[in-house]
Parts: structure tokens; sequence; C-alpha cells
């Protein structure tokens, strides 16, 4: 288990339709998508470290700093939030 703070980012490209994962500034997993939020019409389960799934166990950690964006984010950018300056 790793232990201290890590930046995660997923970027989604609605012209691409891919999504891009991020951890601490680095890509590390990209694929295609079918599906993006805008798809999923009206939610009332927005949580964040909880599953919308009773049985599922709770994110074992702290969030800090959490963000939505209307545009797409640039590697660069991403590198920028995760502390590259």
């Amino acid at each position: 288990m790793t232990v201290g703070w890590r930046y995660v980012a997923v970027v989604i490209d609605s012209q691409t339709m891919t999504m891009k994962l991020y951890l601490d500034g680095e890509p590390v997993g990209e694929a295609a998508t079918t599906l993006l939020p805008r798809d999923l019409g009206v939610t009332t389960q927005n949580w964040l470290g909880r599953s919308q799934w009773t049985a599922d166990a709770y994110f074992p950690g702290s969030l800090d700093d959490f963000r939505i964006y209307n545009r797409v984010l640039s590697k660069a950018e991403v590198r920028y939030l995760a502390g590259d300056r």
C-alpha cells in the first residue's frame, strides 16, 4: 500500500471518445469509451470515496482539491496541477 499523497486525474475527451488516467502527472492508462458523463442524465448518488452499493467498502484515505473542468486538459496542464512547476 502506498503511503502519502498521490495526484489522480481522469481526462475524458468527448471528441475522440477516449479517457486518459494520470497518476502524479504521468499517463498510466488510456481507453476508448462509448459513454460520457452527460449520457447518465440526472443522478442522485454522486459521492466521492463511496460506492452506490452498500456492499462496497468506503475509500480508506483522504481527498483534497476535487475539480471538474468543462474542457479537456492537456498533458502539460495535468502535470502542472500535479505539482510539476
